[in-house]
Parts: structure tokens; sequence; C-alpha cells
């Protein structure tokens, strides 16, 4: 059969030709979603990970505020990522949702911030750690007794 053979047959029949192309498209696209993901981070290192971030976020932010000058911040926090799956529940039983003989994963939970704190310049005048102890209970929710704010020695 010629080109322009088959470019008649194409023309008369477009409907069932885009539909094979759709098709094979769409095996070409499943057939990678079925991999696993071999550079996933573990949970240690995607915890450190937001940690790290977090910390250089907190920094800029205590930075920003009138009489801050040098400043370091660390955070404790609670956990390690932890990963959510979908639940089966059925009466009053509950069984993990799975494809493909794996759970299925709805969400990762961010680890919570159990302490912070600070150590900057200025840390030793009162209005600036009250308004630090204001800034970082508002932004992480944290209970003040959970913040300390310390001068750099």
């Amino acid at each position: 059969m010629e080109l322009k053979g088959i470019w008649e047959l194409v023309r008369k029949n477009r409907l069932l030709f885009l539909l094979g192309v759709a098709g094979l498209v769409l095996l070409l696209f499943v057939g990678r979603g079925t991999e696993k993901a071999t550079d996933a981070r573990s949970p240690t290192e995607a915890c450190e990970s937001y940690r790290a971030a977090l910390e250089e976020e907190l920094t800029s932010l205590c930075g920003s505020v009138r009489g801050v000058g040098r400043v370091r911040v660390f955070l404790t926090l609670a956990s390690t990522e932890i990963a959510l799956y979908e639940k089966n529940v059925s009466g009053e039983s509950e069984t993990l949702a799975t494809v493909g003989g794996e759970g299925l994963l709805v969400a990762y939970e961010t680890p919570r911030v159990r302490g912070v704190t600070v150590v900057c310049e200025g840390g030793s005048d009162p209005s600036v750690k009250a308004e630090l102890y204001a800034l970082l209970s508002a932004t992480l929710s944290l209970r003040t007794t959970q913040i300390h704010v310390a001068p750099i020695a």
C-alpha cells in the first residue's frame, strides 16, 4: 500500500485512528507510573531537610525584628515525617486500602515542632525577647515555655 493510500484510509477512519494513537500514548504513561521511585528519601532525610529549611526561614524572620542582630535558630522536632494511608471502613472493621498489593498513600504529614531556641544579638533586651516570643509562638503554634531566646556570648 502506498503512502497516499494510507492517508486516504486515515482520513476516512479519523476517529478510529485518533483512538488508537490515544491508546498508545496512554500505555506509555501507565507503564511509567508503576515504576518504584529509586531516589526517594528516607523519613529521616526528609525530616532533616524540613528542619533545615524551617530553621532558615525562621532565621530570616527573626533577623527582621528590630533590635536583633546576628541570629541563629535551632528547632527540635517531635517526630519524623509520617506517611498517611487510605483505609477501607466497613462496619466496625478497618483495613488498609491497597493498589497492586501496596498501601494507597494519601499524604505525608510534616513533623510537629516541639521547641525552638534562638540565640541572637539583642537577646538580652527584654523588649526584643518579648517580640521574639510572640513571633515564634504565633508562627509555630507553640507555648512560650517551648521557646527560649538567649543572647550571643
